[in-house]
């Protein structure tokens, strides 16, 4: 039986991945169809039935009653059983929920020929 060097078959696939190479290419998504999804912007390009309430002016309570939301990095400083996010610089949309309202919508034009990722 001959035994097979594991160094060898290690190499020569080394070899092969390097005159071979791999698939790969650049792809071009274009254009993000949401408008202001990571929240950089703020309170807009959205709708949205909740109450909205300015970071500025909010306290640590401020999320109560349900239905009121805000754009702001740390949960925990405007509702008492949020989690506290410190040091967190990403704004998002922070919500207490509310079960008959639309939280966030907005129109988007598809177009069916394209492959979406």
């Amino acid at each position: 039986m001959k035994k097979i060097n594991f160094f060898s078959v290690i190499m020569a696939l080394f070899v092969i991945s390097l005159c071979c190479g791999t698939a790969s290419y650049a792809q071009d998504y274009g254009d993000n169809l949401i408008t202001n999804g990571d929240f950089s912007d703020g309170n807009t390009g959205f709708a949205t039935d909740y109450f909205f309430i300015t970071p500025e002016n909010a306290g640590s309570n401020s999320l109560v009653p349900e239905g009121v939301y805000l754009i702001g990095t740390n949960p925990g400083a405007y509702h008492n059983n949020f989690v506290d996010m410190p040091g967190n610089d990403n704004p998002f949309m922070i919500v207490n929920g509310h079960t008959t309202a639309t939280m966030n919508q907005q129109g988007v034009t598809n177009n069916p020929a394209i492959v979406w990722e």
